[in-house]
């Protein structure tokens, strides 16, 4: 409940390996209910553990917390 948005992308690492990207934009009142002191850390635990079942290649490698939220745009054409 306290990620409000999220993103998968992927990027090559240092290695030339593609690397997922899971970028985040936190609910703030929700994050305040957690009182937790390393909000990254507590996210990257959970995002772990939810990806534990999945093979190598779909795991998330690296988080980006957003301080804004994500740009939403309407551009799905309607058929009349």
């Amino acid at each position: 409940p306290y990620v409000a948005e999220a993103i998968v992308k992927s990027a090559k690492d240092k290695n030339g390996e593609t690397a997922l990207i899971a970028e985040v934009f936190l609910n703030a009142d929700e994050v305040k209910k957690l009182d937790c002191d390393d909000i990254e850390k507590k996210l990257r635990n959970d995002i772990t553990a939810a990806c534990e079942p999945l093979p190598k290649y779909k795991k998330i490698s690296q988080i980006e917390i957003r301080d804004t939220e994500f740009e939403k745009t309407s551009t799905r054409k309607i058929k009349r």
